[in-house]
């Protein structure tokens, strides 16, 4: 007798291939028949009009402290998503001293946008080695997950305060690497660094891999050789990589041996940096960024997008509420902030903002009851009907809403060009999906919904067993994941079954019920049926079961 059949589905197996008619068979955690059965089962989950496909993978996560508090790691397994891979861009909340602990939820707080309250909710302070940290998580999860260790983390361990201001000595390089490896062989998914300017601490300063010498990175790599199971993610300052970034990612790849990926590249001129790395022998695999295409949510308070915002903007944001206020209402400093959006240049981070941009804002979101009738309406409709500039019904809706206001942000145009989009090269990954981050800005745990989306469904862009290829077996192929990412027999009975023809994800929306009463922004998979991780049945119409068949997956073991 079967645990599970997923009976009378359309089989979209991971690898590519054409979608088949199929059941498929489950029992003790694995798949073992796919095709038409008679067997019985203790659990009969009807596919019909549905594609089974493998559970999706989510390889650029910050799910580290949400895990602490949340063991479904919402939203991904409501949009499908049955494995990830934490402890990216450098940071980890192991191994970590007693008395950097507050430093480190700062920079969490500052670089991924996780709530401060809820990180000092739940977070003790104490010494805590990457061992320590699994086994606090090892306790029955949504999903399946591995955590890298973070260069910050291993930096700030050893150097202290220094760490945020200088290079390190020989002796203290040592040490990185003696914690590294230590790491590793306590269950770290691989290493992870980042060398971006924009990530700061929560004092203002540079993120501590940004005073590494390379000889630093080329040691830290080294330490991974021979780690079976470990990868390296790293994400330089520029994207295409200055020629001095190319050789260091070049050097790291090959002193490591192991998988290298760097984030993240968005056009097909980018991989001339792939093409020059293969020539000396350097594996790089890119991660391609998914622009979502619904909008980017914007709200008038401190985060990284609004920190590359010409000045004074990035100040004005960052007071306090009660000060930010009284900015925005006054005129003068209104007439400054709006000069300054017309005449400065504005960089990309996860979405341009142009100049003109507030003309095509969306009221997203409100807090204040009286309000709720804005939500959905543009900007420069709610200007008409009030007789204001647009730019000063934007601000006005936020000082009336405290700045907790939440606008849609939409780039005009296509934003995905088949002919040029990084998406469809085969040499990319898909990730960069930030889940578990910027929590108030976006929701990147639902890529995997509005790819197949906008990609497949409303796009007709790319074919729907493509799209899985890239989201299951691809990602798990790269990574070493064992028997997962396809629906073979044998494998294990990561699935999602879901509509092709209505798939996508609700418009966000704010919640408040983190610990700490921290407020964080998710939404719906729309025509997601069954998330079965393990075998275990998570999710089921949209709703969480209680089930929590996921476990740490370990280098060695689940990784190769």
């Amino acid at each position: 007798m079967l645990d599970t059949i997923i009976r009378g589905g359309v089989v979209v197996d991971g690898t590519g291939a054409p979608g088949f008619a199929a059941d498929v068979g489950v029992r003790h955690g694995r798949v073992v028949s796919v095709g038409r059965t008679t067997e019985t089962a203790a659990q009969v989950i009807d596919a019909d009009g549905l594609v089974v496909a493998p559970g999706f993978i989510d390889i650029h996560t910050h799910y580290d402290a949400q895990i602490l508090w949340d063991r479904n790691l919402a939203p991904s397994p409501q949009h499908g998503v049955t494995t990830v891979l934490g402890g990216n861009c450098g940071i980890s909340l192991a191994p970590s001293h007693e008395g950097d602990v507050r430093w480190l939820l700062g920079l969490i707080a500052r670089v991924e946008e996780v709530p401060t309250s809820a990180l000092e909710a739940v977070v003790s302070p104490r010494d805590t080695s990457f061992k320590d940290y699994l086994d606090g998580i090892d306790r029955g999860l949504g999903v399946n997950a591995a955590f890298m260790v973070g260069h910050s983390s291993i930096r700030r361990a050893v150097m202290g305060e220094a760490a945020s201001g200088a290079e390190a000595d020989a002796g203290q390089i040592e040490a990185m690497c003696s914690l590294l490896r230590q790491a590793l062989n306590q269950g770290a998914g691989g290493f992870s660094t980042a060398l971006i300017a924009n990530h700061i601490d929560g004092e203002g300063r540079p993120a501590p891999p940004q005073f590494a010498a390379f000889d630093e990175m080329h040691r830290l790599a080294g330490v991974c050789r021979g780690h079976t199971g470990a990868v390296i993610q790293m994400t330089p300052d520029y994207v295409p990589a200055t020629p001095e970034y190319c050789a260091l990612m070049y050097d790291m790849a090959r002193i490591s041996g192991r998988p290298f990926t760097y984030t993240a590249v968005a056009r097909a001129e980018h991989f001339e940096v792939v093409e020059q790395g293969l020539a000396r022998g350097a594996v790089l695999t890119p991660q391609a960024q998914f622009q979502d295409g619904i909008g980017d949510r914007l709200q008038l308070t401190d985060s990284l997008t609004m920190r590359h915002w010409p000045s004074p903007w990035p100040e004005i944001v960052a007071l306090p509420v009660a000060e930010r206020l009284r900015a925005l209402s006054d005129g003068q400093t209104r007439r400054v902030l709006r000069d300054a959006a017309m005449r400065a240049p504005m960089r990309k981070i996860n979405s341009q903002v142009f100049a003109d941009r507030w003309l095509d804002l969306e009221v997203n979101d409100v807090t204040e009851v009286s309000m709720k009738d804005l939500i959905g309406r543009k900007v420069i409709d709610i200007a008409a009907a009030r007789g204001v500039d647009p730019f000063d019904a934007w601000i006005d809706i936020s000082v009336a809403d405290r700045c907790r206001a939440g606008f849609l942000s939409f780039e005009p145009g296509p934003r995905f060009d088949p002919g040029h989009s990084a998406l469809v090269d085969p040499r990319t990954l898909w990730g960069l999906f930030d889940s578990g981050a910027h929590l108030t800005s976006m929701v990147g745990a639902s890529n995997p919904t509005r790819i197949l989306d906008l990609l497949v469904r409303s796009g007709n862009l790319v074919p729907l067993e493509h799209a899985v290829h890239r989201l299951t077996g691809q990602p798990a192929a790269w990574w070493g994941l064992v028997d997962r990412g396809r629906i073979a027999e044998g494998c294990w009975a990561d699935i999602v079954t879901f509509e092709p023809d209505r798939i996508g994800c609700s418009r966000m929306r704010r919640m408040d019920d983190w610990p700490g009463g921290a407020a964080h922004l998710t939404c719906d998979g729309i025509g997601v049926h069954h998330t079965i991780v393990n075998g275990g049945l998570v999710v089921a119409e949209g709703e969480y079961t209680g089930a929590l068949p996921g476990s740490i997956l370990r280098p060695g073991d689940d990784i190769r």
